[in-house]
């Protein structure tokens, strides 16, 4: 099991690091993550994997050797390899000892509150944050007096064509939404057996937003209002590009 775990860490690494030259990553903002200290680092999940957040991972631990924990879905402890995979790269799945442990540890923790509802948008939808009332970060932040830093990823709408939307047909077929139906194609055929589109990426990462430390969890309305700032940070950072071309 611990052998498999290993394997599947070396290949996870050197997956991501080739996929770095190939899409020529980049960062904006790296100062924000480098401070000391545990935070929420709360990003646009790309199309269909967030691919620059899974790149900064890498580039953080090779280059800094910093550790950053991603908290990804429970159900995925049902996938055998993505089981290896948690196991093997220090993945966690919700709010539990694991998660106090790594905030005592002062590491950064990754969430995509988006997820799949954001990850599994048609092409025609891009550059557009969409959270919905996901509010459970902020909470989570809260909880463990986690300042929050907003992530945008540019070009990552742009890794793969896709005509469907993931939670629509979820829906009108009764699935579960964890992990919707999703078609998309690469420039070798169809996701996931094809590489991405090589467009660039680049993720440009915002000031620790702090507004949330010392509110109380159960005031939906300042949750609300701090949701609303962090969405709207995220979707500005998505803008300014297009507006200064």
């Amino acid at each position: 099991m611990k052998r498999r775990a290993q394997l599947l860490r070396a290949w996870w690494m050197s997956d991501w690091r080739f996929r770095r030259s190939w899409h020529r990553y980049e960062v904006e903002g790296l100062e924000h993550v480098l401070a000391p200290g545990a935070a929420l680092l709360a990003g646009y999940h790309g199309r269909p994997s967030a691919h620059d957040l899974c790149m900064l991972q890498i580039l953080l631990l090779q280059e800094h050797g910093m550790v950053t924990h991603a908290i990804m879905h429970e159900a995925v402890r049902d996938v055998p390899v993505l089981r290896h995979l948690i196991e093997g790269f220090d993945f966690l799945t919700g709010d539990d000892e694991a998660l106090a442990q790594v905030v005592r540890q002062g590491h950064k923790i990754i969430v995509t509150p988006g997820g799949t509802r954001e990850g599994y948008r048609p092409s025609s939808i891009q550059g557009r944050v969409d959270w919905g009332d996901r509010n459970g970060f902020i909470k989570l932040a809260i909880k463990h007096q986690l300042p929050i830093i907003p992530v945008a990823g540019l070009g990552v709408d742009r890794t793969f064509w896709s005509p469907t939307d993931g939670t629509e047909l979820a829906k009108r077929w009764n699935i579960p939404p964890t992990v919707p139906p999703y078609v998309a194609v690469g420039p070798f055929g169809l996701w996931p057996f094809s590489l991405p589109f090589p467009v660039k990426i680049t993720s440009r990462i915002g000031a620790p937003i702090t507004d949330h430390l010392g509110l109380d969890p159960k005031d939906r309305a300042a949750v609300g209002a701090v949701g609303a700032r962090v969405r709207e940070v995220v979707q500005a950072m998505l803008d300014a590009p297009r507006s200064q071309r």
